[in-house]
């Protein structure tokens, strides 16, 4: 009787194989593939059109003879009841073969038993034996498609870096990889967008993933020996392969994934801002009952400024968003719906806490501003439906106008942090209404008076307290840094990397 043994270091690569089986189809089965001449043996099986194939090698004195054979499904339904009723050890698999007519003809599990099991008369050990049938005819195709398929090498490092990428991406449809390219194009719930690599991936060739592609690269990276993987694509076909394992995966739908890319979006703008002021307006916006029914409001886009603004008949709200990295030549006027930004969870900061924003049109014509959490991802977190307004431009590049050349009178800075300031009504004087002097010595009241005022003025004003004679010096206003170009010097900010962006 001789033995297969299935190693630690094999085991969940073989358990993988056995759940990925499907008692549906005829394929329902490993074949195994003995080659005691060259001391290996192949383990063949999986999903229909997604087999894997699993090289174990053979030890020394293994005693098995050439030979091919498979494993039909319930022999492994029974050995999972087995495992969990004797609580067997699960890190590697034996099994007995029995030899007869120049073939083996059955198959039984033998239990791995803990070292702390006690074995006494109360324990009866079952035997089930399932007998063996040929190799499937498609897992004998797949072994031979194996040693003819034209692989394409993937090094350590790049497999990192994809693996990193796609992991940003999760969930998606597809992802693609082209070579001696620095961006990705990848498909979540339908949609096909376009992002920007930090880095070039270093690839032989074009690498299409789906995100079962990506997880099966990451565990068959992991468990390589040498930290290399090759591939091969064969239409809706991806496989990969390491030094003792093949595993292929179905692209179904990459050719209508290929088709979406011809329709992908265009990059308008991209900037960063923390939106502030955005979402204040937003929120004023939704507390008027006049305009909150209305759920409309303006994006303005115009000479390297954003604001956010509306004009809904007696009503005029506009503020200024800051933005930085912000280029546009052309003024653009969107709408957007109020209601829909204030369920979105921005991060929004008072100061500081940038984001990285992108305004993205497709095909179709249809608009988004789409936000990141960070300026290194690839996919936004959310984006916000906008509609052109450019029909509408000129009431609100009026509007805009107005709103900086009356910035100052917006605003009153008072004489200290202490006093009120009030320029409508006479303060208070503490001078004395009349002075009780001697009529006859008019030169001493005279002089006493000049005194006295003089002292009380300097008093009064050292006090901060006015009278009607004497007038508060109003603080000059500072310089009106919101009505200046908050992106002059855009060349050198244009070298700033903190937010993501490249040198223009």
């Amino acid at each position: 009787m001789s033995k297969i043994l299935i190693p630690k270091i094999k085991s969940p690569l073989f358990i993988n194989m056995i759940n990925a089986l499907d008692k549906h189809h005829s394929d329902a089965c490993i074949s195994v593939f003995i080659d005691s001449d060259n001391s290996r043996m192949l383990l063949i099986g999986g999903a229909p059109g997604q087999y894997g194939q699993i090289e174990i090698p053979l030890e020394k004195g293994h005693g098995l003879k050439n030979a091919e054979f498979s494993i039909p499904f319930d022999f492994f339904m029974c050995m999972k009841e087995q495992q969990q009723e004797f609580n067997t050890l699960a890190n590697q698999y034996i099994f007995e073969l029995r030899y007869k007519n120049g073939k083996y003809i059955n198959i039984e599990y033998c239990l791995l038993l803990r070292d702390d099991k006690k074995i006494d008369d109360s324990i009866h050990f079952p035997m089930s034996r399932f007998e063996l049938d040929a190799a499937h005819e498609n897992h004998i195709q797949y072994q031979v498609a194996n040693t003819q398929r034209a692989y394409h090498e993937l090094n350590g490092r790049s497999i990192v870096d994809i693996i990193n990428s796609t992991n940003s991406l999760i969930p998606f449809d597809f992802v693609e990889f082209r070579k001696n390219e620095k961006e990705i194009r990848f498909q979540k719930n339908g949609e096909v967008t376009t992002k920007r690599l930090q880095d070039n991936i270093d690839l032989p060739h074009t690498l299409p993933l789906t995100e079962a592609a990506s997880q099966t690269l990451k565990t068959l990276y992991m468990n390589s020996e040498t930290g290399s993987i090759a591939f091969s694509l064969e239409g809706e076909l991806l496989t990969f392969k390491t030094d003792q394992h093949t595993q292929s995966i179905s692209l179904e739908g990459i050719e209508q994934f290929h088709r979406k890319i011809t329709q992908e979006s265009t990059l308008l703008l991209e900037f960063a801002s923390n939106l502030y002021d955005f979402k204040q307006l937003n929120n004023m916006i939704l507390k008027e009952t006049s305009v909150r029914s209305l759920n409309t409001a303006m994006l303005l886009f115009d000479s390297n400024r954003l604001f956010s603004c509306m004009l809904p008949g007696r009503r005029e709200f506009i503020r200024e968003v800051s933005v930085k990295h912000l280029h546009n030549h052309n003024a653009l006027l969107f709408s957007y719906s109020p209601r829909t930004l204030k369920d979105m969870k921005l991060k929004i900061f008072a100061k500081g806490g940038e984001i990285r924003i992108t305004l993205t049109q497709n095909q179709n014509g249809e608009l988004k501003l789409n936000f990141f959490d960070k300026p290194e991802d690839m996919s936004p977190f959310d984006s916000l439906n906008l509609v052109s307004e450019q029909s509408q431009l000129a009431a609100y590049q009026k509007l805009k106008n107005e709103y900086l050349n009356t910035y100052d009178d917006r605003y009153i800075l008072p004489p200290s942090r202490q006093g009120e300031l009030d320029l409508f009504a006479e303060q208070p004087s503490d001078v004395p209404d009349e002075i009780d002097t001697p009529v006859n010595d008019i030169e001493s009241h005279a002089q006493y008076t000049d005194t006295t005022e003089n002292q009380t003025e300097d008093k009064l004003k050292n006090a901060r307290v006015y009278s009607p004679t004497t007038h508060p010096d109003l603080a000059p206003k500072p310089n009106n840094k919101h009505s200046e170009n908050i992106t002059e010097n855009s060349g050198d900010l244009a070298n700033i990397d903190e937010y993501g962006f490249a040198d223009d």
